[in-house]
């Protein structure tokens, strides 16, 4: 209780304070200029036993937690184009309730108090190298590729912590053409945290990132990425399984893949349609890989000046899930977009962000209240690809069969000023037959976020 007393009174003095010191700029001489900016984002999460596990039969109970991040970034610009940009990160994790225990404090698995201090961002950018369209960013970065399907979250393990990856990104932008080349290299765990939380695992082992992403601008109707991703996996820990997860990872992938999108009818359609394979080799079983993913979307929006300015977006998602039957694995690899992908965090929780084995139809209602409060109703409804017990990945299948559930959603959006936003999201899923005695999961966040 202390903790969290501290948690809330670290915070409300940020409300008053913000606008006080917010986008720090020094101009250093004609040719250098520093910018300091920070935010500090206060979240309340609360979920039941269902959430974890649907297919009932475990404790019953709720999950609390309050947490606190604030980061501090810096930026300074050189001559010729250069930039070096650090960002400093705190995270304060204090569970409040929990049915099996309290966990805090308690050795690598949990969090201790002041839990963690680290760098999600330490870089040097060369912008327009040599005046021509290359730029290079080196070092720990973010690096999000097209709807974030394949490339957008570097650290999974780490509930809201960071996104980081750490290596070289080589652009070559023009008027119609987007080329980024990566080479990407993460260790399992951040080795340079100065604070506690040194040995928590951020991902399923050191991973090895390599591969090209292409955009083409055609007209704002025909605009297509066509990509290549190589990752090498290297799993030490063959004794503790993660959620949701195999006990060995070890592996090499292969994905290639395309996706078209635009916009018509003066932006009023919205439509993207993803396909992607994988292949390689997953030592898991010694067994090729063959995986399929598809994502097709279509957004309509209402003409201007419509109250509330509607918008309805349609999804479907398939990612292959692996045949027992077979001698292959077609199980699709979420590596490295293991995120909370709609925003709400229930089925994220439940599947550890894997995205595999699954069709997943979703619909959702996009309301603009007024500039500064938005409104997101959906609708989701969630079938297994393959319901053999052999192949049930991310989650086990108890029941008769294939339809996992429904998932429902409600988030609000209110930006109080340029400083200041709140959100509430609320989600319930009700599992379906492919859960014996299904429980029905609950899940609800609320979030304040002062930015400066």
């Amino acid at each position: 209780m202390k903790r969290l007393s501290f948690l809330l009174l670290a915070f409300v003095p940020v409300l008053f304070a913000v606008p006080a010191v917010a986008g720090v700029v020094y101009q250093l001489n004609d040719e250098m200029r520093l910018t300091l900016q920070g935010d500090m984002r206060l979240r309340w999460e609360n979920f039941n036993s269902g959430v974890i596990s649907p297919r009932g039969g475990q404790s019953d109970g709720q999950i609390g937690y309050l947490r606190l991040r604030t980061r501090l970034a810096g930026t300074l610009e050189l001559p010729d184009g250069i930039s070096i940009q650090a960002r400093l990160v705190n995270r304060i994790h204090e569970v409040s309730t929990h049915y099996l225990s309290n966990p805090n404090d308690v050795e690598t698995a949990t969090w201790k108090f002041p839990d963690e201090v680290f760098f999600d961002k330490l870089l040097i950018e060369f912008k327009e190298i040599a005046g021509s369209d290359f730029s290079l960013t080196l070092g720990r970065q973010d690096l999000i590729l097209g709807n974030g399907m394949i490339i957008l979250e570097g650290t999974p393990f780490d509930q809201g912590r960071s996104l980081y990856q750490d290596g070289a990104v080589l652009r070559y932008i023009t008027d119609t053409d987007k080329v980024t080349l990566f080479l990407l290299y993460n260790q399992w765990k951040d080795r340079s945290a100065f604070i506690n939380d040194q040995n928590r695992r951020l991902r399923v082992g050191d991973t090895l990132t390599t591969g090209v992403y292409w955009t083409h601008f055609v007209n704002k109707l025909l605009q297509f990425d066509l990509y290549y991703v190589f990752n090498d996996v290297d799993d030490e820990d063959l004794n503790n399984r993660i959620s949701c997860h195999p006990f060995d990872n070890n592996l090499s992938l292969h994905t290639i893949g395309g996706r078209l999108f635009g916009k018509a009818f003066e932006e009023q359609l919205e439509y993207s349609l993803e396909l992607a394979r994988q292949g390689g080799l997953s030592t898991l079983d010694n067994a090729d890989i063959e995986a399929y993913m598809l994502d097709a979307r279509i957004r309509l929006n209402a003409p201007s000046g419509v109250f509330l300015k509607p918008s309805l977006g349609f999804e479907y998602y398939y990612a292959s899930g692996d045949n027992p039957d077979t001698s292959k694995n077609e199980g699709w690899n979420t590596l490295l977009a293991e995120y909370p992908r709609y925003g709400d965090e229930l089925l994220p929780i439940m599947l550890n962000g894997v995205w595999s084995n699954m069709h997943f139809l979703r619909t959702d209602l996009n309301l603009i209240c007024s500039p500064d409060f938005n409104v997101n109703f959906s609708v989701g409804n969630l079938f297994a690809d393959q319901t053999e017990k052999a192949g049930t990945a991310p989650l086990v299948r108890s029941g008769g069969g294939s339809y996992m559930g429904t998932l429902l959603s409600l988030m609000l959006d209110y930006r109080l000023n340029q400083y200041l936003s709140f959100s509430a999201k609320m989600s319930k899923f009700a599992p379906g037959s492919y859960f014996a005695d299904g429980k029905e999961g609950y899940w609800c966040q609320f979030q304040a976020l002062a930015e400066f």
